[in-house]
């Protein structure tokens, strides 16, 4: 049985992370903005700026791609 749960909470790591970086953003109405205003690129040069001050969800993003790869980001 705890095979099992180390199993679910593997498959379900990468979901429990995108969840809280989306929860970081939603809780901010200046990143949330930005993420609904704008396209994936332009997106991604805003937060890329070391000056943004959502450099650091830049960082959670980086992370996540780090930790979990690119197969679950959707293109």
């Amino acid at each position: 049985m705890i095979c099992c749960a180390a199993v679910i909470l593997f498959l379900l790591s990468p979901f429990i992370e995108a969840m809280a970086i989306a929860t970081t953003i939603a809780a901010n109405n200046a990143s949330k903005n930005i993420f609904i205003g704008h396209s994936a690129t332009e997106i991604w040069k805003i937060i890329s700026s070391e000056k943004n001050l959502l450099y650091n969800i830049k960082k959670e993003i980086d992370g996540y791609i780090s930790d979990f790869g690119e197969r679950c980001i959707e293109n």
